[in-house]
């Protein structure tokens, strides 16, 4: 992100006076020095004034400039966020914090304190404003947030070890059988009016198919489309809207969905976030064999996610609710996840994924049946330019039921060329 950093920010006579000799004729020194272009000795002086004493906004403000032009960004963060909590730097330390968590590759979070920038901003301070505006337009940008279209589509070729029909987590018919198989998925977004689907209305849709070579009976595809409403107010991002699920098994109807969406975020500090999501879903059977399963979802989900650097960590939790026509198919669903992405090795990024879901059914005669299904995977991503990149996945489940017709393990491997636009 090609931004301006502010330049150090001096000592008023009155803070002058107020400090030690030592501590001014340092903080002077390291001025003089960040001029010269020696940030190191700038920072050495500057930490010197600090050491003697002074405790002035000013001064964590510049210890996090000379940190930034060294290239050590959770030493200029830390300075940063010091000099934050001072009212009058606040805005100024939000602005640059912003920059410190873009360059530590975490734009959700540099785009949370450039809104909290302009939300505390002084509207006289037209530099600060137009700077903040400026960033969070480039950041928005590049992360598809502005402009007619965000898109991607990618077509990939894999093997399924036990090819099993898993529609919606209520069906599940293991073939016993392995399969090579062809996927194609796209999607795309944009703004619904106005030039940004960061805030306001926008549509987006996504389409998957997945077709096997000779298992034919066992092809799926789906296709939702969605109209949604995000609002940003401080540190919470607030979103809603509904959307329209439609699902083929075996090349014919399988079921629609109407869904209802509401989600909260907030932003707890830089880089970390809480998320709270409520979603209800209709499903409307359309083929007749399989009637039983029509009626209410309801699911509850609450994420955590905290980024060091260029690694992001994220946890969640989903409580599912089901209402069928027959309540031998309405199972209470728990489930915990965990996804890390690991630092970037040059073009090579990676995504290790792990989770764990309960579901219990009861059944007729005070029967319960309890499935245990333990899911790991592993995805490689490789930038072959700046909107190509080629992917490799594993993932492996395993199915534990108390009714062994539903025992089942399953391991599928891909690989796929992506395109983003």
């Amino acid at each position: 992100m090609a931004l301006a950093l502010f330049l150090l920010v001096g000592l008023t006579p009155n803070q002058g006076r107020s400090a030690e000799h030592l501590t001014a004729s340092s903080f002077q020194a390291g001025q003089n020095a960040f001029v010269a272009k020696e940030y190191e000795e700038a920072l050495t002086l500057f930490k010197e004034a600090k050491a003697a004493g002074l405790d002035k906004p000013a001064l964590y403000h510049n210890i996090g400039v000379c940190a930034y032009k060294l290239g050590r960004y959770e030493e200029a963060r830390q300075a940063f966020l010091q000099a934050a909590t001072f009212a009058q730097m606040a805005p100024l330390a939000s602005y640059n914090l912003a920059l410190v968590a873009d360059k530590q590759g975490d734009p959700e979070a540099a785009r949370a304190w450039l809104q909290k920038s302009l939300a505390t901003a002084d509207k006289k301070d037209r530099k600060l404003v137009l700077l903040a505006q400026t960033a969070l337009s480039r950041i928005e940008s590049r992360q598809g947030q502005r402009g007619p279209w965000l898109g991607f589509a990618s077509l990939g070729l894999g093997y399924d070890d036990n090819v099993t029909m898993v529609e919606n987590n209520d069906l599940q018919l293991a073939s016993e059988e392995g399969d090579s198989f062809t996927d194609l998925f796209a999607f795309a977004r944009t703004p619904f009016w106005g030039d940004s689907a960061g805030q306001g209305p926008y549509l987006q849709g996504s389409l998957s198919i997945r077709d096997y070579t000779a298992l034919n009976e066992y092809d799926t595809g789906a296709l939702q489309l969605e109209g949604r409403y995000r609002h940003n107010s401080g540190d919470f991002q607030l979103e809603g809207g509904t959307a329209y699920n439609y699902v083929y098994w075996d090349h014919g109807g399988y079921s629609q969905s109407p869904l209802f969406i509401l989600q909260a975020r907030r932003f707890i500090s830089d880089s970390s976030f809480f998320r709270l999501a409520y979603q209800y879903a209709y499903l409307d059977m359309l083929n007749p064999d399989y009637d039983y399963l029509q009626g209410g979802q309801q699911r509850a989900t609450a994420e955590f996610s905290t980024a060091t650097g260029p690694s992001r960590l994220l946890l969640g939790y989903s409580l599912e609710e089901n209402h069928r026509r027959d309540k031998e198919f309405s199972p209470r669903r728990h489930l915990f996840r965990v996804t890390l992405e690991l630092p970037p090795l040059a073009r090579l990024t990676a995504m290790v994924a792990a989770s764990y879901r309960h579901s219990t059914y009861d059944l007729a005669g005070n029967q319960e049946r309890n499935d245990d299904r333990y899911e790991a995977s592993l995805r490689l991503g490789y930038a072959l330019t700046q909107k190509w990149e080629a992917s490799a996945l594993i993932r492996h489940t395993n199915n534990d039921s108390t009714h062994s017709l539903y025992d089942y393990s399953r391991t599928v491997t891909s690989l796929s060329l992506g395109y983003s636009f």
